[in-house]
């Protein structure tokens, strides 16, 4: 093993075929290895490793940027050679290596360096405990910040990017990839282009921006107070794709995301905005309301309340005894399993109970004409008619054509059920009063019969 001493000035060291140790010293040296198990000493900490193409079995130049200036290693070998940097006022040793890989190379830092490039190839780049600038460049790299306030650039290619402890910031590029910042401590999170995952669910308040794509946010530390996130910050620009928010707590979409998921077992809300959001609930009670636009909200389990508001949406309860209010427009109603209480709103709507005890309630003969698609007096379903709104006294005030299935208030033709079941207004019409009712949205009811 020989070994191979450089100067103060711009040196040239060739090594030989077998194992050698080069030690660069100052100015821009020129190290050639030559061949064998190689190991480069440097005597500064060294800035930023740039690795052009690495791929086993290549023999390549590798850049070495420190504060003594570009050293260029000639002919390194992957899974061979090593790099050392020892700083000179601590003398600690800092480590790159890049162990063979048939299939990926796999750089990893070993105690401090400051920043470094990954390959053209797919790499897996493990950081340090010191604030790293990690550059995966092209192919589908796997990049480590671990400890410290760390940068992370996947560039081009399917990338998967973890901050690890401290706060940082990650940028995914080009390509559908998935960032996770950590969770002790705020970080930020840039998804570029292609359709990303930006999970935020560490325990402190993240940044996420998702960019062009159809990307999923996934949030942690979020709370709704006056309608304001207060929390993870998520931004999206207008026409950047389809991009889906997943929460374990209460939460209101911001401008331009589209689809909202709850997720796990709280009893937690979920809020729309003016887009046509897909909104869906978890295990607990939720209340999901669509907001403008033309909206999907979904209960799953739990005794849910949704409200569609303005725009010609679809709610469907789920499991659990839910009450479904359409508001304007002409809406698309789902029971689901339980008994459920089905409130078109203004506009001619679809009802669908589902199994159960369910009841259609309806406000005004001016609402628009609604049709029941299965209502069922062996299931005791039951029609439940304001009083106040329709003026109604009594149920002989009702009719009901048995050829036609048009149910009617004095004259007026407010709902059809589709199905024609036996009916009879007396027994299968519920009067109820608006005194003592929840209120849904201003104007509508959900009553208790009298």
């Amino acid at each position: 093993m020989a070994s191979f001493n450089g100067t103060s000035g711009n040196d040239n060291l060739v090594g030989t075929l077998g194992s050698d140790s080069f030690f660069g010293d100052l100015g821009d040296d020129i190290l050639d290895g030559r061949g064998g198990g190689d190991t480069f000493v440097f005597n500064d900490v060294f800035g930023t490793l740039y690795f052009p193409i690495a791929k086993p079995d290549d023999t390549q130049d590798v850049h070495v940027y420190s504060n003594d200036g570009l050293d260029i290693i000639k002919n390194f070998s992957i899974g061979k050679d090593s790099i050392i940097s020892i700083d000179p006022k601590t003398h600690s040793r800092k480590h790159v290596d890049m162990p063979y890989d048939v299939s990926s190379p796999n750089l990893k830092m070993r105690n401090e360096t400051e920043s470094i490039f990954g390959t053209i190839y797919s790499d897996t780049i493990n950081g340090t405990s010191a604030h790293e600038t990690i550059y995966g460049l092209s192919g589908n790299d796997l990049l480590y910040g671990n400890a410290g306030n760390d940068v992370l650039y996947g560039d081009a290619g399917d990338d998967r990017l973890y901050g690890g402890a401290g706060s940082n910031v990650l940028y995914g590029g080009p390509g559908n990839d998935y960032l996770s910042g950590g969770g002790d401590a705020n970080n930020e999170l840039y998804g570029d282009a292609g359709d990303d995952i930006l999970d935020g669910s560490g325990s402190y308040p993240d940044i996420l921006i998702g960019g062009t794509g159809n990307d999923t946010y996934i949030v942690g530390n979020l709370v709704i107070i006056k309608e304001y996130n207060l929390g993870d910050q998520i931004t999206e620009k207008l026409n950047e794709g389809t991009d889906t928010v997943k929460s374990p707590i209460s939460h209101k979409l911001g401008d331009n995301l589209e689809n909202l998921v709850l997720t796990g077992s709280e009893d937690i809300n979920g809020l729309g905005n003016a887009l046509d959001n897909r909104i869906e609930g978890n295990a607990g009670q939720n209340f999901l309301a669509g907001g403008d636009g033309n909206d999907y909200l979904l209960g799953y389990g739990g005794d849910d309340i949704l409200v569609g508001e303005a725009g010609n949406d679809t709610l469907e309860g789920g499991a659990g005894d839910d009450l479904l209010d359409g508001g304007a427009g002409n809406d698309t109603l789902i029971g689901g399993t339980g008994n459920d209480r089905l409130n078109g709103g203004v506009g001619s709507d679809t009802l669908t109970g589902g199994a159960g005890v369910d009841k259609f309630v309806f406000n005004s003969t001016s609402q628009g004409i609604d049709i029941i698609k299965d209502f069922s007096s062996v299931e005791s379903d039951k029609i439940q008619i304001s009083k106040t709104g329709f003026g109604a006294t009594s149920t002989n005030q009702f009719s009901y054509n048995n050829n036609t299935g048009a149910l009617s208030f004095q004259g007026t033709h407010f709902a059809t059920l589709e199905n024609k079941p036996s009916f009879v207004p007396s027994v299968d019409i519920e009067l109820v009063s608006s005194s003592g009712v929840t209120s849904s949205q201003p104007g509508t009811f959900i009553g208790v019969a009298n």
